[in-house]
């Protein structure tokens, strides 16, 4: 018995695979990834509840004629549509980084 033999039978008889230092990284970039486009996830439907409750705030201004409630209605709907492009957007920018890499 040779000793690359010797020790192929050791590794299985003691259940050792190979190590690939690329696949462990492979799977951890793709943990964090996941966690990344998770979070947009949120921002996406926040953003949207956000665009619904600032154009009803911003009709309730306008039916009663209270420029408050139009102004802050305008908040709203300009950062809600600001986080929609955020959740639109940024899956992709990271998306295409991590493919950079990969």
């Amino acid at each position: 018995m040779n000793p690359s033999q010797f020790q192929q039978q050791l590794q299985q008889s003691l259940a050792i695979h190979p190590f690939n230092p690329q696949t462990l990284v492979d799977q951890a970039t793709s943990g964090f990834i996941h966690l990344i486009l998770i979070g947009f996830d949120w921002i996406y439907l926040v953003a949207e509840l956000g665009v619904l409750f600032g154009a009803i705030v911003f009709l309730i201004g306008a039916a009663v004629h209270q420029s408050r409630w139009k102004g802050t209605g305008t908040r709203i709907l300009f950062f809600s549509i600001a986080g929609f492009v955020i959740g639109t957007i940024g899956p992709g920018i990271v998306l295409s980084i991590n493919d950079y890499f990969h």
